[in-house]
């Protein structure tokens, strides 16, 4: 290393610094820095989308528009 220049050794250290820092990233669970991802949040987003879209369109039942049936008896009684 003595005939590195010093820009270059110093550039050295840091990129050491980034590998060691995304080491200990990459040791926690991903579920624990999931909230940082981009892909999280799209589908989290669709997700409640969804969610909301079912809850305002009566649970997804069509309603006919028609004049309403009587109901089926029961049989055997």
């Amino acid at each position: 290393m003595g005939n590195i220049p010093h820009n270059h050794q110093h550039e050295r250290q840091e990129h050491e610094k980034k590998l060691q820092h995304r080491e200990i990233d990459a040791s926690v669970p991903y579920w624990k820095r999931a909230h940082r991802d981009w892909r999280f949040w799209v589908a989290l987003l669709l997700m409640l989308g969804a969610m909301a879209a079912y809850l305002f369109t009566d649970d997804e039942a069509f309603r006919s528009s028609g004049p309403p049936q009587r109901p089926v008896p029961a049989l055997g009684g």
